[in-house]
């Protein structure tokens, strides 16, 4: 009895240290949470804006979450993908999880150009069908408020 519940403690840490949390394969480094630091619209940054987004990515699902003064969230879900070429597009097929209103984003396709991700930061560019053109400088958290950090 006590190999077998050897043998089950050790096939269960197996598990734990197998698990993956870049599903399907490395994503490089757009893996994680990234803050939303600024959006500027037509070169002016957005006052009202509160520094508050957060994108994040994981396999092809992107994440858009908004956190207010209460710490309650809001957030929405879409899929993503890097073409490789400075474009990295995002849509919302959802009817229940459009983007949020402060993301400029439409539920279609979006396509945000940039020039590098590093782990310090990049800048995305949306040229929006509105003919504003909104960017966004975004820095990855290091230690996002939902996790333990050591």
């Amino acid at each position: 009895m006590k190999q077998i519940a050897k043998n089950m403690i050790l096939l269960a840490a197996l598990l734990v240290v197998a698990s993956c949390t870049t599903n399907n394969g490395d994503i490089g480094p757009w893996f994680g949470t990234w803050r939303v630091t600024e959006i500027t619209t037509d070169g002016v940054a957005d006052a009202d804006y509160r520094g508050n987004m957060f994108f994040k990515f994981q396999s092809t699902v992107f994440e858009m979450l908004l956190v207010y003064d209460d710490h309650g969230t809001e957030n929405r879900f879409g899929i993503w993908n890097d073409d490789g070429k400075g474009n990295l597009t995002v849509s919302f097929p959802d009817a229940n999880h459009e983007p949020l209103p402060q993301s400029h984003m439409r539920a279609e396709q979006n396509v945000l150009t940039f020039n590098g991700v590093q782990s310090s930061g990049f800048v995305l560019r949306l040229d929006s069908p509105d003919g504003h053109v909104y960017r966004r400088f975004s820095l990855q958290i290091e230690c996002a408020p939902s996790r333990a950090c050591g």
